[in-house]
């Protein structure tokens, strides 16, 4: 008798999950959002279809899936809650992010403005140096699998799907059939051959064409999307102003051909994109044509006459091999130069003069294995009151390609493409590069340097430059980068005999007070943090043991973004020390940047 195995629906229970509402399906099953009613929090619950559960391969691949995202600690990676079995159905729970994703976003409001789309693709690569760390390639990079979280420049993105990711040698994929997407699949990968991290790095450079116009680099069939990887010219942006020539260098390294000539891993990447960052306008002028459409330009000669069934046999197959390219059989111009390296971009981008990029300012990320004690800024500010307003300090597309930029949340009608922002103004002229419109100054300087304007627009405050911006005090004392509970990132400032002062940032305000409800196991106290009667966010008191010594803690914690210092000292008055010590901390309104002047 066969047993019939039927799905919940939203409103039903599945086990201690209700489901609220369906999120999406496919056909390997259906993900709701849902309660986890012992927990009490809202989830994301992955159904497989019945028909997957006999099948001991797709059951090894939904195991392997669970198990790699279970190894993965990433603040820009979602987080696995629970897997296994119930009544027949095998279920996946993860982190709930509402926002949808990237395709969608795209799809929706159309392509990013430059510096959302370098801020998404930057936490992408920050999942992937996550992953990378721990020897496992997503092998699946595409807009689909990027979910989204808030909107304009506080977009948080998430990679998700490690269902085909593997430890390189360990191949999961069925027999006779390419894992992955082909509009972002590295060269190698449709000759059949395994691409390790490089093929990451490459579906990344892909993505970030996609998040700045709004389309694959590669269209068409899927023999002709597979030959184009090989074969067609790196896409480039038509502007020669300095973000776009800079912006271009980063596509030709991440998408070269040649994998020997690609970033040699993903943190290469990030180091040289949030450099071009620093650069980005409101508005880019983008390529008449966003997806570039291979030809495959067959003859007529017998050993050609029988190319078009062996194309589609290999396709079949999900190998392309190079034999394809025997006797030119396949049309289109030859590879860009790429080159690897690091990259050189533009000097005179910033409003003061100089090289920009060669400044502190712009500088945005340091490598996190290393820090530079005493940071890059000093800030004076009185004890416990405010920080001082002082902040311290390629080649376009194929000549006479069309340009279009639209103004942003305005549709794009067929054969045009957008940007989000009405400047610069282009030019359709083939001799003449577009013309730009130079934008009324920018009123508010980001943490990071960047001018904007409004507040709003700047990015949420990260890593050390981030940090320092908060809290001045990393700039004034001698302090490393530290693992700290499970904290995004943290640097620890020691000081006197066995004290410190620890400046953090967590994946959210929730995960920083259960950390130190349980930290502080004497005496916990909470309440509000306030400034000259403003109440900017929590404070947390008491005492700890630890190795048989009674600790002393004082914690600040911000209400409108997620940043903690927190003293941690061997006697009330080393702790009073401490606090003296931290000083001034930045006014909440101002925490993203603060008027110019």
């Amino acid at each position: 008798m066969t047993v019939v195995i039927r799905l919940p629906g939203a409103g039903e229970r599945f086990g201690r999950y209700q489901l609220v509402s369906k999120l999406g399906q496919g056909g390997m099953g259906v993900v709701y959002a849902a309660r986890d009613t012992s927990l009490g929090r809202d989830v994301a619950l992955k159904l497989v279809a019945p028909q997957h559960a006999s099948d001991e391969g797709f059951r090894l691949r939904f195991s392997h899936e669970a198990a790699t995202l279970a190894r993965l600690e990433s603040p820009h990676i979602v987080r696995i809650y629970d897997y296994g079995e119930q009544d027949g159905v095998l279920f996946l729970v993860t982190q709930l992010v509402e926002g949808g994703d990237l395709s969608a976003l795209i799809r929706r409001t159309g392509p990013l403005s430059p510096g959302q789309a370098v801020g998404v693709v930057v936490q992408v690569l920050e999942g992937l140096v996550d992953a990378h760390a721990v020897n496992v390639v997503h092998r699946d990079v595409k807009p689909a699998n990027v979910l989204l979280r808030g909107s304009g420049s506080d977009l948080e993105a998430f990679l998700c799907d490690f269902g085909i990711a593997t430890v390189p040698g360990a191949e999961l994929s069925r027999t006779g059939t390419l894992a992955g997407s082909l509009p972002y699949m590295a060269p190698e990968r449709h000759q059949g051959v395994e691409a390790g991290a490089g093929g990451d790095v490459y579906a990344a450079g892909c993505l970030l064409w996609f998040a700045l116009t709004g389309a694959a680099p590669y269209a068409g069939t899927d023999v002709e999307m597979a030959m184009a990887h090989l074969q067609a010219p790196i896409r480039q942006l038509p502007g020669k102003d300095k973000f776009s020539s800079a912006m271009n260098e980063v596509l030709r390294v991440a998408m070269a051909k040649d994998p020997r000539k690609r970033y040699p891993s993903a943190m290469a990447m990030l180091t040289d994109l949030l450099k071009v960052g620093a650069l980005a306008p409101d508005a880019v002028a983008l390529p008449g044509n966003t997806s570039l459409r291979q030809e495959l330009n067959l003859g007529v000669s017998r050993r050609r006459r029988y190319l078009p069934a062996a194309v589609a046999a290999l396709a079949t197959a999900g190998v392309l091999v190079s034999t394809l390219l025997v006797g030119g059989a396949i049309g289109g111009p030859s590879e860009d130069p790429t080159r690897s390296g690091a990259l050189s971009l533009p000097t005179g981008a910033s409003g003061t003069g100089g090289d920009v990029l060669g400044s502190d300012d712009v500088k945005l990320r340091e490598d996190p294995t290393q820090d530079e004690p005493g940071g890059s800024r000093n800030e004076g500010a009185a004890p416990g009151g405010d920080v001082g307003d002082t902040v311290q300090g390629g080649e376009g597309g194929a000549p006479g390609e069309p340009t279009t930029t639209l103004r942003p949340g305005t549709k794009k009608s067929a054969g045009t493409t957008r940007s989000s922002a009405p400047k610069p103004r282009t030019s359709s002229s083939a001799s003449r590069a577009p013309a730009t419109t130079a934008p009324p100054p920018k009123p508010i300087t980001c943490w990071n340097g960047v001018k904007a304007y409004r507040i709003a627009d700047c990015p949420r405050p990260t890593g050390r430059k981030g940090a320092t911006w908060i809290f001045p005090v990393l700039g004034r004392m001698t302090c490393r980068k530290v693992s700290f509970g499970n904290a995004a990132e943290a640097w620890r400032c020691p000081y006197g005999k066995s004290n410190h002062i620890t400046v953090a940032r967590w994946h959210n305000r929730d995960r920083a007070v259960s950390y130190y409800r349980n930290y502080i196991t004497i005496n916990y106290h909470r309440e509000a943090w306030t400034v000259d009667g403003v109440t900017r966010g929590s404070r947390f008191m008491g005492r700890r043991k630890a190795s048989g010594n009674v600790r002393y803690t004082n914690v600040k914690m911000y209400s409108a973004l997620p940043w903690t210092v927190s003293v941690d000292a061997s006697s009330t008055d080393a702790r009073s020390n401490g606090i003296k010590k931290v000083g001034g901390t930045r006014r909440p309104e101002y925490l993203k940047g603060r008027p110019t002047g």
